[in-house]
């Protein structure tokens, strides 16, 4: 008869063991989604104060200081804009390379005041 108590008690041991294994998996998936969530804030913040520092660049052009604001704009500007900014530009006019234009399709128009 002492075989037939240990028996109950081995499946009470398994029993446990498997929702103990449940409980530490679970609590291990809950802290990998609160960190994940807490770098998906982190970075939402951090786009945050980067768009919010790019609308005050935008909103305060003086005309001492143009070409000074226009470079902070592209510096802090992303995608499109800051590819078109930042193309190569050729070396004799400063103008980027895809405004260039041959002599051949040149428009020669003079200020009127110069007539």
């Amino acid at each position: 008869m002492a075989g037939l108590g240990a028996r109950p008690a081995r499946i009470l041991i398994a029993a446990l063991s498997g929702v103990l294994a449940v409980l530490v998996g679970t609590g291990v998936w809950i802290a990998a989604q609160a960190r994940d969530e807490q770098g998906r804030s982190g970075d939402r913040q951090a786009a945050l104060a980067a768009a919010g520092e790019h609308a005050k660049n935008l909103m305060s052009l003086d005309h001492k200081s143009v070409d000074a604001d226009v470079r902070r704009i592209l510096d802090t500007s992303t995608g499109g804009r800051r590819r078109r900014s930042t193309r190569p530009t050729s070396a004799s006019s400063g103008t980027p390379r895809s405004r260039t234009r041959s002599s051949s399709t040149a428009c020669s128009v003079r200020p009127a005041w110069s007539r």
